[in-house]
């Protein structure tokens, strides 16, 4: 027999839901399983997504303030700090198209991408400005 918790239609009213169990990563922010979450794959899958377009290391554009129409799947945008329409508030992230949806990711000082907008390049975050 199944444990309650693990059964989404009968949750132990006393526990925390732990089907959305996650707490930051150090370097990133990005959401990681808590351990003892036994619905993980959707949060681990997204992030692996997320992961293997930070790995390729290709910022499509630096140039932008709102989302490009029609992106493609696994693209990567530096959010100018004046992020407009469905990057509002996101300024000075990495916006990454996954799903349909948009996913943001703060930079961290000393990260080196290649930027293929503009003058392509490898270009380094300084905590402030691309160099």
């Amino acid at each position: 027999a199944e444990e309650p918790w693990i059964n989404p239609a009968a949750p132990d009213p006393g526990a925390a839901d732990l089907r959305t169990a996650t707490m930051p990563t150090a370097i990133f922010g990005l959401e990681s399983v808590a351990s003892n979450s036994p619905v993980a794959f959707a949060t681990v899958n997204r992030w692996m997504d997320v992961t293997e377009v930070l790995l390729r290391g290709v910022i499509t554009s630096n140039l932008l303030s709102a989302p490009p129409g029609g992106p493609a799947q696994g693209a990567m945008y530096f959010v100018l700090p004046t992020g407009t329409g469905a990057w509002a508030g996101q300024d000075s992230k990495l916006a990454i198209y996954l799903d349909g949806q948009w996913v943001f990711v703060p930079l961290a000082t000393g990260q080196e991408f290649y930027v293929a907008s503009g003058t392509p390049a490898r270009r380094l975050w300084n905590g402030a400005a691309w160099v």
